[in-house]
């Protein structure tokens, strides 16, 4: 093998391929054919061991020693019609047929007539002249020519004796008598004797005929007619017939392969018995011995050592582990090495090698004009040949487009459309995305949570405020990221007012619980979570990031439709797969095979066309897959094969062909226009080819100009599909190649597209035709809005300039200061100052803009310090609204001298002072303030409130005393009202260092304590009965300092003012008041009051008892003694100091409601004791003055009282 002596192996078994491996074989064999006792050998081994090939190689070698006589018996071109293959795969490794036999006993008898035949029909028929099987066969021309004479001398010598017989005289002698008495005559006895031999030869030959009249064989078309009576063994029948042949012969060692393919037991020990009668016959006289060429595994247990009397097994030569190596081996063939590795794999026999070698080289030679010596195809042909080798009729079939090998390479469609379906459905998902981002229509975070809180006050009726963990935010305040997540997850309350009428209109608040749930809020926008999350997607470039990946899997799919077969089969999960299958696997997923193979096992003769134009074509005619990339070669010839109705299938797209037509369109305007009207379906294949064909940069002017003109929406496509760097990549393309009237196409069917040119940051990007670029931008008026300094010359930012072609924004406004070479070091601070000293055609622009300036620029820009008369003139203009005018404020640190510089009468005058109040954007001035409030109409108003809350303001304003001739008398009351009311404590005491006057009538249900007292303390409360009114209804506590500030006022104008019994118990309590003051008070009190009032009485009671001075009446006294709630002790004492006021009446009365014994002073004679002390003493005595008592005296510690007997006081 090594040399290579032949260009093709054939396949028949060598006799001397394998002479130095068989020795122990031979030498085994040699032994078993000496042993006497040995009559039926098996050889055994796999199938292509090399069983047939060492028993070739024996008999050559032992031939020339006559020793032995070998006849060999071959079933391997036996065929039954009436096996029906199980197993094609088994078959195509081994072809052994397993067979489901309908008749096993007819199968067995045919294989007997099989061998019989082989047994009879080798010999010469000379050799078995006695065998009663006639055979046809072939005369020699001399044979035939000396037979023909025989019978013409035959003929000729029974005419003459009969002749002679017949033209003799006396019929009466005998035909015997005649010859026997007739004289030797040669013609005459030749005659004779020639017609006895032939006699006796035809009658042997008609005896053999009637012998074998029962069997008739017929060569010529190998049919067998079997005589009707045999329904048994062949052999049995024509036992005698083997016997004979033996007899006749001189084998000895008959050689009997391929018994094994009918796995058929009887078979064998039929052939046993034969060689056991055969041996024992007398007639033969010599041992016969039978050579079985078997697989191992015909007989699976011990049967097999009953069967034969010695066995030689045949180890393999070639095995699915080395046949690799034989193939390397074989240099001729040039086959990569991977190659032969994989497929070696699958290859176990010699036999099957040879022939794989041998078909590889015939298809190698007729097809080398299309191998062309590359070794790829050669790779792919080696391994096809092997697979048609293994499975022929799949091949066959493959070559018919049908079979399992063609099945599993056309799945290539379904493994792409599979993987194309996956990314699909992700581009699904992500353009799901992209709608949903595209169709918001709120992009700022702030602006969407106006949007719930809105919603929620529009659901929530007077809330002014929401209260969250106890701090007040007002609407304002609430958008603070950590704040609003509270608000939205219902962590909230809500502060309302409670309109009063009196004074203004003015407002209670209070704080309650939300009516609102969030979710209903929710239900009708939306989650916040996810409203929130699109609109930072939105303003955090994920659009663009949703764009590029959507490219990337485009690109994928692309990637996907060019991959070969091998980078996307994949064999199926089911670990059952077939051996076929996973050849085919292995050839697959190597590429060994691909939807090519019709390029390495077919011819192909080209003619005006190639063959991978002739692809294309069939491609493009069945509506097959969508592949740009196919190479044609002669397009000039294949474009006239193509009906015009298929320039409207996708298919019809190829690089090559456009570029070809698009260098001679000319001659091929038709189709050219066909294309151009293709690509403008937006489907995602012609877009995909656009991009591959621009990628090519192949007649890309061209292409491009006319693609811009034809395809009109051609833009908003890109626009839409493509991510933020391919669509500045097209839009360069499109302005370095298209010519002013494509560019005006684009422009006018397709907003985006202006929009696009408008926001770019490069302006080279346009290139360098400036005129076309000029042109274009006036004609459009676009307005640049991101452009960079360094971008844009000198000739280009004048144009621009000039024309007002940049937008109202601080990038753009910087990028005019500096090409201008305006001065802008307070560019960020006074902005609209700096405007001002430009130059007139740049404040004019903006002026006529100035909403825009306003919303893009100075709002933009850090909190501005903007000079006076610039802030000025910002907020007098009528342009803005009044909503505009209070972001200027707010964004402006600028503090106004006054209000003088605000138009007045405009429609917004009043409203944009109230804001510079709010905002504290005005110097504090009590003249400033009071004008304003009669401006407003002198009502309260919130933004003067906040002003005057303001403890820096309160500071400048409590030095500066308010002028009562500013306004008239009532705006003034109404205005020092205003601060009493609204501002808050800690500025009020600062404000009440100046106000003028003090009010009869105030109304204190919603002030402080705090600032209540103070305008007890500063008597801005008067004494009068509105506001000792107001005071008991809501600071009751206070009446004591308000009665103590006013004492001496309310005794001077007693008439005036309306106590009650509580308003008289907080005066006389009052330790602030004199004993005159008192005593006034006092001596205004009507009797009936302190009767009917015990705590007034009690107060009283303290009084008398604690100043002996105090003048009350009788009426009282004894009131006092008989109903306060004074102590009995300090009762007696009032008694004893006044008691010459003091009636025995109400005597006798105070003792009954004293404790005992003093109600029997008046009741019982006698005595009574007492504790002796001075009060009682004192008491005692005036008892004693009032006739009560006769004596008393001292006994021991106590003090004896004598009554007198029967008292009737």
């Amino acid at each position: 093998m090594n040399n290579e002596p032949e260009k093709y192996y054939a396949l028949s078994p060598k006799n001397d391929l394998f002479s130095e491996d068989i020795c122990s074989y031979s030498k085994a064999l040699s032994w078993a054919l000496d042993n006497k006792v040995v009559h039926n050998i098996a050889i055994t081994g796999a199938y292509g061991s090399g069983k047939s090939s060492f028993i070739e190689t024996f008999i050559q070698k032992h031939k020339p020693e006559k020793k032995f006589s070998f006849l060999k018996i071959s079933l391997a071109t036996f065929k039954d019609p009436n096996l029906q293959h199980l197993d094609t795969t088994d078959s195509a490794n081994h072809p052994t047929e397993k067979a489901k036999i309908e008749n096993p006993q007819k199968l067995q008898r045919l294989i007997e007539l099989s061998i019989l035949q082989q047994l009879l029909y080798r010999e010469k028929d000379k050799t078995l002249s006695e065998s009663r099987i006639r055979k046809i066969h072939r005369l020699p021309n001399l044979l035939v020519l000396a037979t023909a004479f025989f019978l013409f001398l035959f003929i000729l010598m029974m005419t003459n004796i009969v002749s002679i017989y017949l033209l003799q005289t006396d019929k009466t002698i005998s035909f015997w008598t005649k010859i026997l008495s007739t004289g030797f005559s040669l013609p005459y006895h030749s005659s004779l004797l020639f017609c006895a031999i032939g006699c006796i030869y035809v009658l042997s030959i008609g005896i053999r005929f009637l012998n074998n009249i029962k069997l008739k064989l017929s060569f010529q078309n190998t049919e067998i007619e079997i005589d009707k009576d045999i329904s048994k063994s062949i052999f049995n029948h024509h036992l005698d017939e083997i016997i004979y042949f033996f007899e006749a012969t001189k084998y000895n060692v008959v050689v009997i392969e391929d018994l094994d393919r009918f796995e058929q037991a009887e078979i064998f020990t039929k052939l046993r018995e034969i060689n056991l009668l055969l041996n024992a016959s007398a007639k033969i006289g010599r041992r016969i011995v039978f050579i079985y060429v078997l697989r191992d595994d015909v007989f699976k247990d011990e049967s097999r050592t009953k069967f034969f009397d010695f066995i030689i097994p045949i180890i393999p030569t070639v095995t699915v582990l080395n046949s690799k190596e034989y193939l390397l081996k074989i240099k001729s063939l040039d086959i990569s090495e991977h190659v032969v590795k994989n497929m070696a794999l699958v290859i176990d026999d010699m036999r099957l090698l040879y022939n794989i070698v041998n078909e590889f080289k015939i298809y190698k030679e007729k097809l080398q004009e299309i191998l062309k010596n590359d070794n790829e195809y050669e790779n792919k042909l080696f391994a096809l040949v092997v697979y048609k080798n293994l499975y022929p009729q799949d091949f066959v079939a493959l070559c018919k487009n049908e079979g399992i090998l063609y099945s599993e390479v056309n799945k290539k469609s379904e493994y792409v459309g599979n993987k194309l379906e996956e990314i699909n459905s992700e581009i699904s998902v992500i353009r799901t995305k992209l709608s949903e981002l595209e169709n918001i229509k709120i992009k700022d975070i702030d602006e969407l949570k106006n949007l719930y809180v809105m919603e929620y006050l529009k659901k929530a009726q007077d809330v002014v405020s929401f209260m969250i963990d106890n701090t007040e935010y007002t609407f304002d305040k609430i958008y603070n990221d950590s704040v609003f997540d509270k608000f939205i997850n219902g962590n909230f309350s809500c502060n309302k007012f409670t309109q009063r009428q009196s004074y203004g209109d003015r407002y209670i608040k209070s704080t309650h619980p939300s009516s609102i749930n969030i979710s209903d809020i929710e239900t009708i926008l939306g989650k916040y979570s996810e409203r929130r999350q699109n609109v930072v997607n939105l303003n955090t470039n994920v659009e663009n990031d949703l764009k590029t990946q959507i490219e990337s899997l485009e690109r994928k799919k692309i990637t996907i439709r060019q991959e070969p077969l091998s980078k996307i089969y994949k064999p199926d999960d089911n670990h059952k797969l077939t051996k076929q299958h996973q050849i085919i696997a292995i050839m697959l997923q190597n590429n060994y095979v691909n939807e090519n193979y019709p390029d390495y096992i077919s011819v192909f003769h080209e003619g005006n066309i190639s063959r991978v134009d002739k692809d294309f074509l069939i491609n493009i005619k069945t509506s097959s897959r969508f592949n740009p990339e196919y190479r044609l070669n002669k397009i000039a010839q294949l474009i006239p094969e193509i009906d015009d109705i298929y320039y409207e299938n996708l298919g019809i797209l190829n690089y090559s062909l456009l570029e070809f037509i698009l260098k001679n369109k000319a001659d091929y305007g038709t189709q050219y226009n066909r294309i151009l009207e293709l690509l403008g379906c937006s489907s995602e294949e012609a877009l995909l080819f656009i991009d591959g064909f621009i990628e090519k940069e192949i007649e890309i002017k061209e292409f491009i100009n006319a693609l811009c003109r034809n395809y009109k929406t051609f833009w908003d496509v890109i626009n839409k599909k493509y991510s933020k760097d391919k669509k500045e990549k097209y839009l360069k393309i499109i302005f370095e190649h298209c010519d002013i009237q494509a560019l005006i196409i684009q422009a006018k069917n397709n907003e985006t597209f202006i929009l696009e040119i408008a926001t770019k940051k490069d302006f080279s990007i346009f290139g360098t035709d400036k005129e076309k670029i000029k042109e274009f931008l006036k004609k459009f008026d676009i307005k640049f809005t991101n452009l960079v300094r360094t971008t844009v010359d000198d000739e280009m930012s004048h144009f621009l300039y000039e024309n007002n072609l940049y937008e109202i924004n601080i990038n753009m406004l910087k990028l005019v200061f500096e090409s201008k070479k305006y001065s802008y070091v307070d560019f960020d601070d006074k902005n609209y100052t700096c405007v001002s000293l430009a130059d007139s055609h740049i404040k004019e622009y903006i002026n006529t803009h100035i909403e825009k300036y306003v919303v893009n620029v100075f709002l933009k820009l850090p909190e501005m310090m903007e000079k006076e008369n610039a802030l000025l003139e910002l907020l007098n203009m009528d342009f803005l609204s009044t909503a505009q005018k209070e972001q200027i404020i707010k964004h402006n640190k600028t503090k106004l001298s006054n209000l003088e510089g605000i138009k007045e009468g405009t429609k917004d005058s009043i409203a944009i002072k109230k804001i510079l109040l709010g905002e504290l954007k005005i110097e504090p001035s009590w003249q400033m303030l009071i004008k304003f409030y009669g401006e407003a109409g002198n009502v309260p108003i919130d933004e003067l409130n906040s002003f005057l809350n303001n403890i820096d303001n309160a500071t400048v304003l409590s030095k500066e005393k308010i002028k009562e001739d500013i306004v008239g008398e009532e705006i003034l009351s109404a205005f020092i009202k205003t601060i009493i009311l609204n501002t808050e404590d800690n500025c009020f005491k600062l404000y009440l260092q100046v106000l003028p006057c003090p009010y009869t009538e105030l109304d204190i249900e919603n002030l402080s304590k705090t600032k209540v007292t103070l305008l007890i303390q500063h008597k801005i409360l008067c004494a009068s009965n509105e506001n000792i009114h107001s005071l008991k209804n809501h600071f009751p506590s206070l009446l004591e300092l308000f009665f103590q500030e006013w004492a001496d006022d309310i005794t001077k104008s007693w008439k005036s003012i309306s106590l009650d019994a509580t308003d008289y118990s907080m005066l006389l309590e009052h330790d602030n008041l004199s004993l005159s003051q008192k005593q006034a008070i006092y001596d205004k009190i009507e009797e009936d009051i302190f009767v009917s009032d015990n705590d007034l009485l009690t107060i009283i009671s303290k009084i008398v008892l604690k100043n002996e001075t105090f003048t009350v009446s009788n009426n009282i006294l004894e009131s006092i003694l008989l109903n306060s709630s004074l102590t009995d002790e300090e009762k007696i004492q009032i008694l004893i100091t006044h008691k010459q006021q003091i009636s025995n009446e109400c005597v006798t009365n105070f003792l009954s409601q004293l404790p005992n014994p003093y109600p029997d002073i008046t009741n019982k004679s006698g005595y009574i004791k007492l504790k002796d002390t001075k009060l009682i003493r004192d008491f005692m005595s005036v008892l004693k003055d009032k006739n009560y008592i006769s004596s008393f005296s001292n006994d021991k510690e106590n003090l004896r009282i004598n009554l007198h007997r029967n008292t009737t006081n």
